[in-house]
């Protein structure tokens, strides 16, 4: 079936900032831009038909190295549902200005030219997020075809499986997660690493602290450690223990993301990007990072390792 394909992409400069959260900088350095394209092919992932498209416009309409960030997918929707979605960011549920209200000071008798208009400014990945739920739902109230809105629902489901571990990368991945555990083991660490899964976990002793987890992604190229708690109340009472010690001095933790399936989880990212997959590389980035995670909430100390 056609498929109708959104993505968001920015700056190689901000991937970090909006995968931890954070709200970005206002025009004109903290830009997104929100797209659409299509595809015809059932196997086609939505990654690579949203890069296809991006492709068509690198050499031309972009200065400076981007990375694509997020991206939708949803059965054949006629017009230009982008346009719903930005104008849910710019006017609907909030006031983030974009380049259409900047385009409206160009002036052509002058030589200047107007911007794209699927760019904004300003926005965090809360934003966007809580402007497709709002798309989505409406789609489904919407909706009158029983086949369409079983295959829309498959699509709402697989849009939100944000987490890595929810994406079947463990080919190749095995061997990683194993020398973690093991390596973990040696500073005293218990891990583990559920078969088939691409992610690894630490159960916690703090109560307020549900599990410490640890992913890969190969398609991404994103190393990712947790902080998982269930509640606002733990969620509360554990930011303010990072912010009462500058715990964010040690470690680049993320502001609290709220879980999108489960709204009532919340986790703390420390997120690294990797331009080439190599274990060793990687493997010592999660021990090290790991361990001094553990160190700071356990509240106890972690054997090291002699050199």
């Amino acid at each position: 079936m056609k498929r109708t394909i959104i993505y968001v992409f920015c700056p190689k400069r901000l991937r970090i900032d909006y995968l931890k959260g954070m709200q970005l900088p206002d025009f004109p350095l903290g830009w997104i831009k929100i797209g659409k394209t299509s595809s015809e092919k059932d196997a086609e992932d939505k990654w690579d038909a949203a890069l296809a498209r991006i492709k068509q416009e690198v050499h031309t309409g972009l200065n400076e190295p981007c990375v694509l960030v997020d991206v939708f997918e949803y059965p054949e929707l006629p017009g230009n549902p982008d346009d719903i979605i930005r104008k849910l960011l710019t006017s609907e549920l909030y006031e983030f200005v974009g380049s259409v209200h900047h385009n409206k000071q160009v002036d052509p008798l002058k030589y200047e030219i107007k911007a794209g208009r699927e760019y904004l400014y300003g926005v965090s990945r809360r934003h966007v997020q809580n402007a497709i739920a709002k798309f989505e739902r409406d789609l489904l109230l919407s909706i009158r075809d029983k086949d369409r809105e079983v295959f829309l629902i498959e699509c709402i489901r697989k849009n939100h499986e944000t987490s890595i571990e929810d994406v079947d990368e463990t080919d190749g991945l095995i061997e990683l997660y194993d020398d973690i555990v093991t390596d973990l083991k040696l500073h005293g660490i218990k891990a583990n690493h559920p078969n088939n899964r691409n992610y690894g976990y630490i159960s916690s002793k703090n109560k307020d602290i549900k599990a410490y987890s640890f992913s890969f992604s190969v398609k991404q190229n994103q190393a990712t450690i947790a902080v998982e708690t269930m509640g606002e109340e733990g969620m509360q009472r554990i930011e303010q223990f990072i912010e009462d010690n500058n715990i964010r001095q040690e470690v680049e933790l993320s502001n609290p993301l709220q879980g999108v399936k489960n709204k009532n989880k919340y986790s703390w990212k420390l997120i690294e990007p990797f331009d080439d997959y190599n274990e060793a590389v990687l493997l010592e980035w999660f021990v090290q990072n790991i361990v001094q995670i553990v160190r700071i909430f356990e509240d106890q100390e972690v054997p090291q390792l002699l050199d």
